[in-house]
């Protein structure tokens, strides 16, 4: 029990280090290999990304110090304590306790910190989250899934502008891929502002503990501004939205209804190419959102000062179910496509028989009978309010899209 107690004040010690290498140093000798740091914005599992959490939070209440607050509890393998950030003494308002909480550490038998569990008791003044946006001039932005739907279309915006934009993607230099978090270090250093598009979607397994880690690491490397792609109905997307508020830098939520392009770019694109949309959706309206405007409000999100806080919620300026959706894409086209609603098995077992990965089916049976409800039939006015014009409707993107030719087996 004496080891533990001197573990904790050893733990206090590297929460309060101000040199990086040093407190990476002192983490290597102290956790695990495989140890994990959990708080209210997630979960960092190994001695990397603990550093970067702790980093993290040095960087959100900056200039404060990490004290006990009492006894620590030892019982076995385990320490439960207090503890206490407060104005440090000497300066002014010193020794007054600014955030309290307790912590619950578990140690393994020769001597290492296996695990900390972080709990936010008590916030006792007003602490600003971010800072004022007219302290932020952005330089370098990187845009997380850069070949993707939305994040190509940012791209090609801020190039346009003249703006110093890097691409986050696994054929990038240097490469980021969501599956390697060895990747994300290089690809954020010297970067003020991110926009984050998970991959494939926030709401499949592991999405949640992705996006804190990234959170983390991205503040710790001096990231001022975040932009996190985000979805209508997904409750796995509003705690990552939730992370993102809380990381202490300017952010804003770009929380979307279905993209119309997925009848264009993947998902449908081969079924209406086939003259056959078989889909589990059923007479459920949907407010599909033309990823243009996504891209316009992600841009002046990234760039434009007054959207710091903002969740926008983009739609189209009317819902239409899939079938609606087909007939217009069909009278565009002048070509037979009809829509076959199925029920889900079937749609799953259709899947598989076209050799879909089953983690990639779960997902699509996810949407289909979780998000695709009606729930979120309604439109928004999350376009209106961060560029002060109404959304584009659907019939203009099919008109658009249709002119391609890439409907009736054109190129794009």
């Amino acid at each position: 029990m004496r080891d533990h107690h001197r573990l904790i004040a050893r733990y206090v010690a590297t929460r309060n280090e101000q040199d990086p290498a040093a407190r990476e140093a002192a983490i290597a000798e102290l956790w695990t290999e495989d140890g994990t740091y959990a708080d209210p914005l997630g979960i960092a599992r190994g001695r990397d990304a603990v550093a970067a959490a702790m980093a993290a939070a040095q960087a959100r209440f900056p200039g404060l110090v990490f004290a006990l607050d009492g006894r620590v509890d030892v019982h076995h393998d385990a320490a439960r304590f207090a503890w206490r950030l407060g104005v440090p003494d000497g300066v002014p308002g010193g020794g007054r306790v600014i955030v309290a909480g307790t912590d619950v550490a578990t140690f393994t038998g020769d001597g290492r910190i296996r695990g900390v569990r972080s709990f936010l008791d008590d916030i006792r003044v007003d602490i600003p989250t971010s800072p004022p946006e007219s302290e932020i001039t952005m330089s370098t932005i990187l845009v997380l899934g850069g070949t993707g739907k939305t994040g190509r279309r940012i791209i090609d915006r801020l190039t346009a502008r003249g703006l110093d934009v890097r691409a986050g993607s696994r054929s990038s230099d240097p490469p980021f891929d969501w599956a390697d978090s060895s990747t994300w270090a290089p690809a954020m250093q010297g970067v003020d502002a991110v926009y984050i598009s998970y991959y494939p979607d926030l709401a499949v397994p592991g999405a949640t503990q992705a996006v804190g880690e990234l959170t983390r690491l991205a503040v710790a490397s001096g990231v001022r501004r975040l932009v996190l792609l985000s979805g209508r109905g997904e409750e796995e997307a509003q705690a990552c939205e939730r992370i993102v508020a809380a990381a202490g830098v300017q952010w804003t939520v770009v929380r979307c209804a279905w993209f119309a392009q997925n009848f264009s770019e993947n998902f449908f694109l081969e079924s209406v190419l086939a003259g056959e949309v078989a889909l589990p959706s059923g007479d459920v309206p949907e407010p599909f959102v033309d990823v243009e405007d996504i891209a316009d409000v992600a841009v002046a999100a990234l760039t434009e000062d007054g959207h710091n806080g903002e969740i926008y919620e983009l739609t189209g300026p009317r819902a239409l179910t899939l079938a609606e959706a087909v007939a217009e894409i069909a009278a565009a086209t002048g070509r037979p496509i009809r829509f076959v609603p199925v029920t889900p098995d079937d749609f799953a077992k259709a899947l598989a028989a076209e050799g879909v990965p089953q983690e990639l089916t779960d997902f699509l049976v996810y949407l289909f009978t979780t998000v695709l409800t009606g729930a979120n039939a309604s439109t928004a006015d999350g376009v209106q309010r961060a560029l002060g014009r109404e959304p584009r409707d659907f019939a203009d993107y099919v008109k658009e899209t249709a002119a391609t030719g890439i409907w009736n087996g054109g190129p794009a």
